[in-house]
């Protein structure tokens, strides 16, 4: 919970600082090359955002494997991990291109698509992830 609300503190320094330097007008920047790089304010803050999501994610997962344990000997070790795994390996998907760039092909064959489909897919893991967890959580209660 607690990282939950650092998450919320992040997002909401963030969106603060856009909403306030659009609402002017659009930003414009010159476009220099540093030498070194380069890492303004807003650019820490949406960082810190995107960390403490993937942080909290993580502890909401460990708390509702932590929570469900009891259930794994009703339904069986095997299958137990496997339900419980899936919002997880679902979530950490979106981050395939930090280990594998497997959609290469893809991407260079059909921008577009790739495009709409990478859209549609990683960027609702975070709702489909809580989706799942919900289901997980009330798949125990609802059969009993």
């Amino acid at each position: 919970m607690i990282m939950i609300c650092i998450n919320v503190l992040f997002a909401l320094i963030y969106m603060t600082n856009q909403f306030k330097h659009t609402a002017a007008g659009p930003l414009v920047f010159p476009s220099l090359t540093p030498v070194a790089n380069y890492v303004s304010g807003y650019n820490i803050f949406y960082q810190g955002y995107v960390v403490t999501s993937i942080i909290s994610f993580i502890l909401t997962w460990i708390a509702t494997v932590l929570l469900l344990h009891s259930y794994s000997k009703r339904i069986g070790r095997a299958k137990y991990w496997i339900l419980v795994s899936i919002p997880l390996v679902y979530f950490l998907s979106q981050f395939q291109f930090v280990f594998v760039d497997m959609f290469t092909s893809f991407r260079t064959s059909n921008p577009i698509l790739f495009g709409i489909s990478y859209t549609l897919f990683f960027h609702a893991t975070i709702p489909i992830g809580g989706a799942l967890f919900g289901i997980l959580e009330c798949r125990p209660k609802c059969q009993s």
